[in-house]
């Protein structure tokens, strides 16, 4: 890496998608990330409709993304984009 990088990215280590986008955004200040809700499979298997409610009042109404975030999906030597299903611009419905 170039040694003209902030010191918090030359000891930055990959997670999940999620994770690194939340790490990243404390680094890069005036970046745009946009926010992001983060669920478990056990947590989407177990309390499906509370999340529903969580988004919709977290995002009221406006369109989303829906991205898996799996550790081991992206790292420092390799990437796994494309491999997984992206949903985007999802309406909200009531």
């Amino acid at each position: 890496m170039s040694t003209t990088m902030p010191s918090e990215i030359k000891r930055f280590v990959f997670g999940t998608k999620a994770e690194t986008l939340r790490e990243l955004s404390d680094v890069f200040t005036h970046a745009k990330f946009c926010p992001q809700e983060v669920i478990s499979k056990a947590t989407w298997l177990n309390d499906r409709a509370g999340f529903i409610g969580r988004i919709t009042t977290a995002f009221n109404g406006c369109k989303l993304a829906i991205r898996s975030s799996a550790q081991g999906e992206d790292g420092e030597s390799e990437s796994m984009a494309g491999a997984f299903t992206s949903l985007l611009n999802i309406e909200q419905t009531s």
